[in-house]
């Protein structure tokens, strides 16, 4: 969504006139260093599953919603 929020964000300064020099980053804060690594690790699975034809097959029939 960082993308879309930027761009809104930016509208809403130009309209508002908030300020000329505007910075906005988007993150998310973990609790711990392991808390990051665990989302991390979870975030490539996921993709590294969803990107292969049978794993793809058995998240779409069984796992993800319909």
């Amino acid at each position: 969504m960082a993308g879309v929020n930027k761009e809104v964000v930016a509208r809403s300064n130009a309209l508002l006139g908030y300020s000329k020099k505007l910075c906005y980053y988007e993150g998310m804060m973990k609790n711990s260093f392991f808390s990051a690594l665990n989302w991390f690790i979870s975030l490539v699975l996921f993709v590294s599953f969803i990107s292969m034809t049978p794993t793809r097959w058995f998240l779409r029939e069984y796992v993800l919603p319909k």
